[in-house]
């Protein structure tokens, strides 16, 4: 470990010290990314059940206000954090290094045993939070009374187009080419196409649709869409509790990524397919036909 880095460390230490100070009961820290969050709040109702009278109280951060709002039945209280600083949490968090009465959501182990023997997201939150193997889930609860309106400024109907999310940060992709053949398989098909704006190059773009909508709203767009097609992605996680079809793309050659976030081991109510870049166009051609 270098000195800078070394540094780095000691600065997050006594930041999250000083922080804890400041408050006197037990809060869970959230992770920055969206798919272990929203994974994390879905757990929420079961833990109250399990733990009647206890307060829950969270730390998150600031771009994952709207799906927090969409668990508020269950959470009593919650602070918000800049970005930087919950992306700053992650290693001290795994090093188990947080003053006490801060709890971080994801067991030391994570980057371990994601992916061993079909170990998901869903299993990692029940060890965190005490919770039975077998344990449910809640879906968020959104709302977006002017939703209609924002369909027809687009230019768009219910079920009519497809909603594309090029971006990610995990397991990120720049294979422009690819996406171009399946926006146009897609309007081959008679359906229009928006676009979750994202780090793409927004000439990729030029002559589409794109949206930039808080996550509650991606979570309403994608649920009227025909189908939904996304690099692997929190926002990925997050549409799993919709009702949406969805199409969740990997870079080739990325096997290891496929087997620790795969959807095939997860609990959702619904299959979600899932492929490689290489076989994107034909899987979109596929799922189109079947609509």
């Amino acid at each position: 470990m270098g000195v800078r880095s070394s540094l780095n460390n000691i600065n997050q230490i006594l930041y999250w010290r000083n922080y804890a100070k400041k408050l006197e009961e037990h809060w869970f820290l959230c992770t920055r990314s969206i798919g272990d969050t929203v994974i994390f709040l879905s757990k929420l109702k079961a833990y109250r059940d399990k733990n009647p009278g206890e307060k829950i109280r969270l730390i998150v951060s600031e771009n994952h206000v709207p799906f927090v709002k969409g668990y508020s039945d269950y959470i009593d209280e919650y602070k918000v954090l800049p970005y930087e600083k919950m992306c700053a949490s992650t290693s001290i968090g795994f090093k188990g290094l947080l003053p006490d009465n801060l709890k971080y959501i994801l067991p030391s182990s994570s980057s371990i045993i994601l992916g061993y023997k079909s170990m998901s997201i869903f299993d990692l939150m029940n060890m965190t939070l005490g919770l039975d193997p077998d344990t449910g889930y809640e879906k968020p609860h959104f709302q977006w009374k002017n939703k209609k309106e924002f369909l027809a400024s687009k230019g768009v109907e219910k079920g009519k187009f497809v909603f594309l999310a090029p971006s990610s940060v995990s397991v990120n992709s720049n294979n422009a080419d690819m996406w171009k053949k399946i926006i146009s398989c897609v309007k081959k098909k008679g359906y229009k196409v928006l676009i979750n704006k994202g780090s793409y190059d927004n000439n990729l773009f030029e002559n589409e649709e794109v949206v930039s909508l808080p996550l509650d709203k991606a979570y309403l767009l994608a649920e009227d869409s025909a189908l939904f097609i996304g690099m692997r992605s929190g926002i990925c996680d997050l549409l799993g509790f919709s009702s949406s079809k969805m199409l969740v793309l990997y870079p080739d050659g990325r096997e290891a990524d496929m087997k620790s976030f795969t959807f095939s081991n997860m609990p959702f109510d619904k299959s979600i397919e899932e492929c490689y870049e290489s076989q994107a166009v034909s899987r979109v051609n596929e799922m189109l036909d079947h609509i």
